[in-house]
């Protein structure tokens, strides 16, 4: 019974994935941005201990797109400034939640790509979070009830590109346009 239903999990989990457009997977071949565009792409690396479950990335408070443990998403957006949350697994509006994974503001120019990485580790939040090793790799089990330790960083671009060039690539949803300036 336990077997059929983590088998069921993981169907519905994969299945919410969105494949990947064509101008999305030629954008993602080379990291580079459309002409007169700028590029947001967010990825979890495929390592131990990162979750089953599909992280949500939102864009300016918009669901664009969930990647998984070893997934990318690369998202072409007009220049201007953005608000990107890729820490939380669901876009929570609370103080201790916007302390816990804080937004990352992005003012981006044409041509720019940004590389911003999704990890389990140490948290910021108000549970304590009791790290325990595991075949060298940190293993995060939450304490008090806090929210769990996920949280989202930019990373240097060329270390993106490298981290994301055997990652699987995922669809996004079109973003609505909300650019600020």
């Amino acid at each position: 019974m336990i077997l059929h239903l983590a088998v069921a999990l993981a169907v519905l989990f994969t299945s919410c994935q969105l494949e990947p457009s064509a101008a999305q997977q030629v954008v993602a071949t080379s990291f580079n941005p459309p002409k007169g565009k700028a590029l947001i792409c967010v990825y979890r690396p495929s390592k131990p201990f990162t979750g089953f479950a599909g992280r949500r990335v939102f864009i300016n408070k918009q669901h664009v797109a969930s990647t998984d443990s070893g997934s990318f998403v690369a998202i072409p957006v007009d220049p201007g400034t953005y608000t990107v949350q890729a820490a939380a697994m669901a876009l929570w509006d609370t103080p201790e939640a916007h302390k816990a994974y804080p937004d990352i503001i992005l003012k981006l120019r044409p041509g720019q790509a940004v590389f911003i990485q999704q990890f389990t580790g140490r948290s910021t939040n108000s549970g304590e979070t009791m790290m325990s090793q595991t075949g060298g790799a940190p293993l995060p089990i939450p304490m008090g009830g806090g929210l769990p330790p996920y949280g989202a960083r930019v990373v240097d671009p060329s270390t993106g590109r490298a981290e994301c060039a055997s990652l699987k690539q995922v669809g996004a949803l079109a973003l609505e346009a909300t650019v600020t300036e």
